[in-house]
């Protein structure tokens, strides 16, 4: 069995995916300032941030579990 690495998402990609889980709106700027604050790990190359799919979906599901954002 093939061990398969997913790709981080783009910011972009992680504001659309949050609003499709969560049902609701997400600004980008609310998303830039959780990563900012470190409540989303994150990935630096050069000028991209990008998200790695598992601190996506444990964000999902803490905000799930009634944390706020």
């Amino acid at each position: 069995m093939e061990d398969v690495i997913e790709r981080p998402l783009t910011v972009r990609t992680a504001q659309l995916l949050v609003e499709r889980e969560l049902s609701v709106p997400f600004p980008r700027a609310t998303l830039y300032r959780m990563l900012r604050d470190g409540r989303i790990d994150s990935i630096r190359l050069g000028n991209r941030i990008l998200i790695p799919r598992p601190a996506l979906q444990e964000f999902v599901q803490r905000c799930r579990d009634g944390e706020r954002y």
